[in-house]
Order: structure tokens, then C-alpha cells, then sequence
């Protein structure tokens, strides 16, 4: 049963989040009949009409958010500096490895060809942090 504060999100049949996937917060319940405000990706464009349906009818459409803190609860979990690697390459002639390894460390990033993958590859907790701190995925 939905309560008052719960966050849903708009079933993607099994497809990715895209930028008009639609969120909600559950406003007002009464008895089965529940009004939810809505927000297009993840809350930051504001819609302009709450929605009100029965709950079994609203879950058919929606899927509530398990395990994410409430606005007004304390935020779960520490803030981590995430170290990123990205790979590229470039092509250089050289007498040796040694020598191409010499001569592409001290090639500025312009000459790369850089991948579009990129991984992450550790986590440090950070109790200083400079930064957007980010709690949901994007999927941009």
C-alpha cells in the first residue's frame, strides 16, 4: 500500500530511463484513490497536473522507488570520490616501446583517440568533496 512521501517511477517495459521518463511522489492517499505530483527525469522538470488514480490502476503504469530516502529523512549512505579511466590511443613511430611510450607521454589529449567506454575502477569515502554528488543514475 502507497503512503504519503513514496516516490514511483514510470515502467520502462524492461528499457533504459530516458530524459522523459516520468517520477512521482505520492501526495495524498485516500482510502484506495492516490494523487501523485509528477516530474519528468528524476524530478528536475516540473509537470503541471497531479495525477489521481486507484492504486491498482496507478501501479499498473508505476513502480514505487524501494530503498531511496524520503526529503525528509536523514540520507543514507557516505559521499565516495569514484576514480574514472577512459582509454584511448595514438599511433606514433619510434625506435622502440620504450621510445613510443616516451614519445605518447608527452603528447597532449588532442592527439588521442579517445574511446567513448569508461569505467570506473575504485572507490575512497570522501568527507571532502568539491563537486556534484550524485544519488541516481543518468542516463544521458
Amino acid at each position: 500500500m502507497l503512503k504519503i512521501g513514496d516516490k514511483l517511477i514510470c515502467k520502462t517495459k524492461g528499457q533504459p530511463e530516458t530524459e522523459f521518463c516520468v517520477r512521482g511522489e505520492v501526495k495524498n492517499v485516500e482510502g484506495d484513490i492516490v494523487t501523485i505530483s509528477r516530474a519528468l527525469k528524476f524530478g528536475t522538470l516540473p509537470m503541471h497536473n497531479d495525477l489521481t488514480l486507484p492504486e491498482s490502476e496507478l501501479l499498473k503504469y508505476y513502480t514505487p522507488l524501494k530503498g531511496r530516502p524520503t526529503d525528509d529523512s536523514p540520507k543514507a549512505g557516505a559521499i565516495y570520490e569514484v576514480t574514472i579511466t577512459r582509454t584511448g590511443v595514438v599511433f606514433v613511430r619510434a625506435a622502440s616501446a620504450a621510445a613510443a611510450m616516451e614519445l605518447a607521454d608527452h603528447l597532449t589529449t588532442d592527439h588521442v583517440n579517445w574511446s567513448d567506454d569508461w569505467n570506473p575502477t575504485d572507490a575512497e569515502e570522501s568527507g571532502d568533496y568539491d563537486g556534484s554528488v550524485f544519488e541516481e543514475p543518468d542516463f544521458d
